[in-house]
Order: structure tokens, then sequence, then C-alpha cells
């Protein structure tokens, strides 16, 4: 049955948010919100798989939580995020402070664990076993990542990136063979009310890499609040939603989706790709946000689109192969789960294995 776990004796009163905890594979980070303001919060465990991305100051496992220290005094860790190489025998972990006006808690982000192409965003390639602040970052949002290429979003829509961009350019920072970014890389032209081709105010990114022998598959898919999602790297199995499998090394909409609410995608180097989205007719897309439609959803429910890998039907299209393009779900839903999409109640979040994904 299970065990409590045991944490530090000073630690007694604590409440432990939902999302305060986070895997990566062997290791276990808990984030807890401390009652008592002064003492830490931020603790790990577990074997180091390459780096010091556990953040206690050495590669030797632990078996109890310990606490993990941070260069500046009165630290608020707000969100975890834990990236994996694509075999999983390395990463790098990124700490989001709160930006609740106390000092250093401006939505600053910290790192440390591996480093080789420079995802720490400190200017170095060198591995760093206790957090580091990556560059002068501040009001960050969110921080996504994987195998060494890394981004962080600001609410008012300003989207960097960094480390590894070796491969389609998929961090977006330049062309495909531009070289590493050892510091975060403003996108430019792409921030809030941008009115030049690419990326504004982005909600929500998700870079997918996965390995198929000795080779890469790198893609990234980001949601922008016009509601489109924009795909750029690898698209063999037609991720990119396009009906090609050229790979793209600039950011490209996704064809036929508009009021993109939400996307999720299971994590393989194929990957399936699902959005809801609001039941928009009409109307059109001025480069900035969507304009002159009619929003049916409260009559008609939410939309579901899939896209992307299908080899064992992971889209539930009635069909195993390729999905070239946005193709339309909710007919093929059971009824009462279509009655559940229609009345907003959907969830979309991913549990992949090698012969399809659950979707929920």
């Amino acid at each position: 049955s299970p065990l409590p776990i045991p944490l530090p004796p000073d630690i007694t009163t604590l409440a432990v948010p939902s999302s305060g905890l986070s895997d990566l594979t062997s290791s276990l980070f808990i984030n807890l919100e401390i009652l008592d303001a002064s003492a830490p919060s931020v603790f790990s465990t577990g074997a180091d798989i390459g780096g010091g991305h556990r953040g206690l100051g050495d590669t030797t496992s632990r078996y109890v939580f310990e606490q993990v220290t941070f260069p500046d005094a009165g630290v608020k860790i707000d969100k975890v995020i834990v990236g994996l190489n694509a075999n999983f025998s390395d990463g790098s972990t990124y700490f989001l402070t709160k930006n609740d006006g106390t000092t250093n808690n401006d939505g600053r982000v910290y790192a440390c664990g591996k480093n080789s192409a420079g995802q720490l965003g400190d200017g170095t390639t060198d591995n760093w076993r206790s957090p580091v602040r990556v560059a002068t970052l501040t009001n960050i949002k969110n921080v996504s990542s994987t195998h060494g290429f890394v981004f962080a979003s600001k609410a008012t829509g300003e989207f960097y990136g960094w480390g590894e961009d070796n491969n389609n350019g998929y961090t977006g920072v330049d062309t495909a063979g531009g070289g590493n970014k050892t510091t975060p890389t403003l996108q430019t032209g792409y921030a809030f009310g941008a009115t030049t081709t690419g990326l504004h105010a982005v909600t929500k990114v998700i870079p997918v890499l996965g390995r198929s022998g000795s080779t890469d598959y790198a893609s990234t898919f980001a949601l922008v609040s016009s509601g489109h999602i924009y795909h750029i790297g690898d698209n063999a199995t037609y991720q990119g939603g396009n009906g090609s499998t050229t790979d793209t090394t600039t950011w490209t909409r996704v064809g036929g989706l508009s009021g993109v609410l939400d996307f999720d995608l299971d994590y393989a180097y194929r990957p399936s790709i699902i959005a809801s989205c609001s039941a928009i007719d009409g109307g059109s897309y001025d480069g900035v946000k969507y304009t002159g439609h009619t929003d049916n959803t409260s009559l008609s429910g939410i939309v579901l689109f899939g896209w992307g890998y299908n080899g064992y039907g992971e889209l539930g299209l009635g069909i195993n192969t390729q999905v070239q393009r946005p193709t339309l779900i909710n007919e093929h839903l059971p009824p009462r789960v279509k009655y559940a999409v229609k009345l907003g109640s959907v969830k979309l979040q991913t549990a992949s294995t090698d012969v399809g994904v659950n979707w929920t």
C-alpha cells in the first residue's frame, strides 16, 4: 500500500499544489507551497542520469528528498520543468519562479543538468549540478524543453528559443544548421500584435524529439493567441498537417484549423496530434487575429481535429494510415464521448506507448 514520503524535519506545515510533482525518469522533484514563506520549497531525490539534473550539487543518487538551493535569496518556485534526451540517458531541469513582486521572484528561470548544447541558457556549454540563472530572463510565463532545445514565452507574447538547433532549425531562432544557441534568443517580430509573418502571443509550446536507431527526429508545435497552430522541423509523417512530408525550417501554420483552444500530442518521433477547436464559421485571419467570424460553439460544441502519425489507429478515425491534414474526429467518437465534447468537458492528455496512444 502507499507509504508516506519522509521530508526534512524542519518542513512541517505545507500544502502540495496539484502541479507540484515533476518526474524525470529515475528521479523525482517535489515543489511544495510552504505556508512558512521563509522555508525552502523544492526538493529532489532519486538517481542522477547525467550532468547533475537534480540540482543537489553532485551526481550521487539520493534515497530521500533533499533541498534544492538557488543562487538568489528568497526564491519561490512556481513550476519545475524537465527535459530529456531521446534515449533518456541525460536531462536538464528548469525552475520558473513566481512573479509576485517580491525580491528575486519576477518570473526568472534557473536551470541545472546537461548543457552540451547550451540548453541551460547561461552562455556556456558547461554542465551545472546546482541551479544557475538562465541569462537575464524575467516575466516568463511558460518554459518547454526536450533533448536540448528550450522555449520560454511571456504573457505579453515575446517568445524565446535556445539550445540545440542543428536539425531543421527546430528552435526557430535561425535556419537549418545555424548552430546551437547558448543564450535565449528572441524570435524577432513574433511578439504580441506583430503583423509580420510568424509567431506572436504564443500560449503553448510542445517540442518533441524521438530516435529511430541512431537518427533523431525533432519538431515543435506552438499555439498562438489567434487560435492557430504552427509547426517547424521534421515532417515525415505529415505532422505539419499540410499534406506534405517535406521538413520545414521556418514556422509554418497548420492548415484547416481556426479557433484552436488547446492541443496535445504523443511524445514519439512520429507524433499524432489532436486539437480542440471552437466551432467557427466564416471569417479570416489578418496575420494577427481571426476576425469576421461566427462562433457557434455554444450551439454545436467543441470540435476535435486529428492529424499526423496513425499507423496503429491512434487518431480514432477508423483507419490505420497517416492523416495528412487536420481531420474531424467528432463523428467517430462513441455517443457518450461525443456528448461530452459538445458540452466542452474535454481534456487533451496523452499516454504514449510503442504501439499506440491513450487519449483522455
